[in-house]
């Protein structure tokens, strides 16, 4: 089959994260932008695309943080690059080019967040390593080498400082930095440093939404600050701040609701 772009970050976020990488139909991986901290992965014009360790396997995913980059290859091997900082790349120090995080063979796909990054394994299992002031790995402590989080994940995905996935029966957690309510709990929990079930009603997420086999999770990155409205404008909320919203909880549209499912 023909091989399209995989990435679940293709870009860097502002002027800091300026850099960006794809994958060719035929698999090579291509990065350009900025490489104040080796992130591109090779030595070239910043303008300019530049093939990423050339060779015969061919790159399956690709993801991007913090001046990071990390990649699985059809191999099953996990590559990072970029700034080292917070142990971030999955081993001690920096990398100009790419270096292979562990020496297994059974990585199968992966998602970089600010400074962290968390994979999973062809076994299920959720790896996540990097930064932790928000306690976006998922478990105590920061590492340099992945440490595993739990069992049973079909898909990840690394927001700045926090994180969620799909489990295999379906179910969907959130873990890390809930300061905007990005994990789907009230604002009074600032954090959680354990993976949390998303709270779901009656029935598991994936027969609500029609039976789909295989659920995705996206997890954002933080708002930049905002100038606040002057008095007087179109759509002002002066007392947006003073009001905690709640716990908020995802809900379905009310067209994927009941019986008329348009999935």
């Amino acid at each position: 089959p023909r091989r399209g772009v995989k990435s679940d970050r293709s870009s860097g976020r502002g002027s800091l994260d300026g850099h960006t990488c794809a994958i060719h139909f035929g698999g090579s991986l291509w990065c350009w932008g900025d490489n104040s901290a080796g992130q591109l992965g090779a030595s070239s014009n910043p303008f300019e695309p530049a093939q990423v360790l050339v060779g015969e396997e061919v790159w399956l995913h690709i993801s991007l943080g913090h001046q990071m980059s990390c990649g699985v290859r059809d191999g099953g091997t996990l590559w990072c690059w970029g700034n080292g900082d917070d142990g971030r790349l999955g081993f001690a120090g920096s990398s100009a080019t790419p270096k292979m995080v562990e020496v297994d063979s059974n990585w199968d796909t992966l998602s970089a967040g600010e400074r962290h990054a968390c994979a999973i394994k062809q076994d299920d299992s959720l790896w996540c390593w990097g930064d932790n002031a928000q306690g976006q790995l998922g478990r105590p402590g920061v590492t340099e080498r992945p440490g595993l989080d739990a069992n049973g994940f079909a898909e990840v995905s690394a927001g700045d400082t926090h994180g969620c996935g799909v489990r295999t029966d379906g179910s969907l957690w959130c873990w890390g930095d809930n300061a905007r309510g990005q994990l789907g709990l009230p604002l009074s929990e600032t954090n959680a440093a354990e993976p949390r079930q998303i709270e779901r009603q009656r029935q598991p997420l994936h027969s609500r939404l029609a039976g789909q086999r295989r659920l995705r999770a996206a997890a954002g990155a933080a708002e930049r600050p905002r100038k606040p409205p002057r008095q007087g404008e179109p759509g002002e909320r002066p007392d947006d701040a003073d009001h905690d919203l709640g716990p908020f909880r995802p809900q379905l549209r009310p067209e994927l609701s009941n019986d008329r499912r348009r999935i």
